[in-house]
């Protein structure tokens, strides 16, 4: 089984490039299953509305995993439970809404379940422990293929964490940074790892938001809201990742990362 993973969608510039990307690279790949995280993909790039969700899967995309902005459109919330193509992340101890893990069936490959994880330090909210929860979701599914989205800050916590589940998963691929990492490898030689598989959006942009706004925030102290970018060159982050369906084990894993000024 290939499966295809695209980064953090950024604004309305990361679904134009998931758009313009996703298609051809799911036929070049030959992925049978893709997995977006959708967590920034709102037009101020904070949270996920329904329309967006909507367009990331029209867009191809078997399944959307979340962040900590999940909350932060109302409207996403009351769909949670429903649409079947969202995997919100667990560490909510409080949201009782959706699912941080569901299973999907593969034709012609069987079963793979996508698990959706936070990560604790440096984050903006306290969130539970992910060994407890992602040890919670193992006790309570048997899927062989299991592909977990570990969204985190440190590039340390997301090693710490695809150690502790190497031979256990099938992949662990980190979120939330936006910048793709170069260490791409199979841990145990069965648990395919990344720290940050990096962003879809604006490529001129920081991490995806508008350059001119963020200098004029953080440097001059102009009291702005940062907005995502809008420029002619978009990106798109991936990984591609082979995995053996019988014994759960990656085969493979291969960075991508595509622009195109359009």
């Amino acid at each position: 089984m290939r499966v295809l993973f695209f980064g953090d969608v950024v604004g309305r510039s990361g679904l134009k490039a998931l758009s313009f990307f996703l298609g051809p690279l799911k036929e070049e790949t030959k992925a049978d299953f893709v997995i977006v995280n959708g967590e920034n993909a709102a037009s101020d790039g904070r949270g996920l509305t329904y329309d967006d969700y909507l367009e990331i899967y029209g867009a191809g995309a078997d399944c959307v995993t979340l962040g900590n902005h999940f909350d932060r459109k109302p409207d996403i919330l009351s769909h949670l439970d429903e649409e079947k193509g969202i995997v919100r992340p667990a560490g909510y101890s409080e949201e009782k809404r959706g699912y941080p893990s569901r299973a999907y069936f593969v034709p012609g490959h069987g079963r793979i379940r996508v698990s959706n994880v936070m990560g604790q330090g440096l984050m903006d909210r306290d969130y539970a422990s992910p060994y407890e929860a992602i040890d919670r979701i193992l006790r309570e599914s048997d899927e062989v293929v299991h592909f977990v989205d570990f969204h985190a800050e440190s590039t340390s916590e997301k090693g710490i964490f695809a150690h502790y589940l190497a031979g256990k998963v099938s992949a662990v691929v980190g979120t939330h940074t936006h910048v793709q990492t170069s260490d791409e490898r199979i841990l145990n030689g069965h648990t395919a790892f990344m720290s940050d598989v990096g962003m879809c959006g604006d490529y001129d942009g920081i991490i995806g938001f508008d350059a001119e706004t963020t200098v004029d925030k953080f440097v001059r102290g102009k009291r702005l809201s940062l907005r995502p970018g809008s420029g002619k060159t978009l990106m798109a982050n991936a990984v591609l990742v082979d995995i053996d369906e019988h014994s759960g084990a990656a085969r493979k894993i291969e960075r991508i990362n595509r622009k195109e000024t359009l």
